[in-house]
């Protein structure tokens, strides 16, 4: 059976939902994983996750401020994971534990450089929670950022904004 990086959510999001921090300065943040680094513009200094075991290794990083859990998360796997089910399975793992439905998923033009990637985007809802994501596979690396907003609460802009700042650090 196929690892993901969805089981592992829950727990970065149930800690996300624990520690409330007050400030709305987004700063850089790089973090390390096999096929490279990323960066992701935190509101605050997130909690740090990590699950091992000899076949993978699953780092998150969560937050929750001003009504809306943000995360990111990173997998890497012995084996390389296959791009097309890794991204879907990331996807519908990670929406079931939120207790929420898909919206819409599609395909998103991402790159580490100039290496294009498989990418997907993706929304979600539920009774009590909103939110979108970005799920990408860069060889034995499986990444995952997503912001959620709490109802009753609209938060476009900050989802919007943490999104759009995640990347993948072209190698040097």
């Amino acid at each position: 059976m196929k690892k993901s990086l969805a089981p592992y959510s829950s727990l970065a999001l149930a800690a996300a939902l624990l520690f409330a921090a007050a400030g709305a300065a987004f700063s850089l943040d790089v973090y390390p994983s096999v096929a490279g680094d990323y960066s992701v513009d935190f509101p605050s200094t997130p909690k740090e996750e990590v699950q091992t075991t000899p076949a993978y290794r699953i780092v998150s990083h969560a937050i929750n401020v001003d009504n809306v859990i943000y995360i990111v998360a990173h997998g890497d796997f012995q084996v390389p994971p296959p791009p097309e089910i890794e991204l879907d399975a990331n996807i519908d793992n990670y929406v079931k534990e939120l207790h929420a439905n898909v919206l819409s998923r599609g395909t998103l033009a991402f790159a580490r450089g100039d290496q294009p990637l498989l990418a997907k985007q993706f929304t979600y809802e539920g009774d009590r929670l909103s939110g979108k994501g970005i799920v990408v596979v860069d060889g034995k690396s499986s990444y995952r950022a997503a912001a959620t907003a709490l109802k009753p609460y609209s938060r476009e802009a900050a989802v919007n904004t943490f999104l759009g700042s995640f990347a993948l650090v072209p190698p040097k």
